[in-house]
């Protein structure tokens, strides 16, 4: 089961044409933490990245800046996007040329060890739990 939230964990959308993916539940922002949108729900829920193109199918920038925080439209706007023909596709963010590798898989569980080694660390450390915000 460990082999399959690594690639979970880091697969996110290509977008292409946008159709296929969803705004606020689907990954595809180019934020390793999350891969998700963090801003708060202004459009429909259900919303696809399709809707943030131009007819030409390149982002509508002052859209994304109204609707995003500016961290986040930053991010957006550097996604590439795809063609009206090519669809979404799942791809791994972490290895060269969006290609899932057993090193990039292992560089990351090694990762996602350390973060939950970290945390279990401030949980059982009194002295560390009081300078938790959350």
């Amino acid at each position: 089961m460990w082999g399959r939230e690594i690639v979970e964990k880091g697969c996110i959308r290509r977008i292409g044409n946008g159709e296929a993916t969803c705004m606020y539940s689907d990954k595809w922002v180019h934020r390793p933490s999350l891969f998700k949108i963090w801003s708060p729900t202004t459009l429909n829920p259900s919303a696809t990245v399709n809707e943030l193109f131009l007819p030409s199918c390149e982002w509508n920038i002052p859209l994304i800046y109204n609707t995003f925080n500016k961290n986040e439209a930053d991010l957006i706007i550097g996604i590439p996007t795809g063609k009206r023909n090519e669809s979404d596709q799942w791809r791994w963010f972490f290895g060269k040329k969006w290609r899932y590798t057993v090193n990039s898989g292992y560089k990351l569980a090694v990762e996602m060890e350390k973060t939950l080694s970290n945390i279990g660390e401030v949980i059982a450390n009194p002295k560390c739990r009081s300078r938790v915000v959350v």
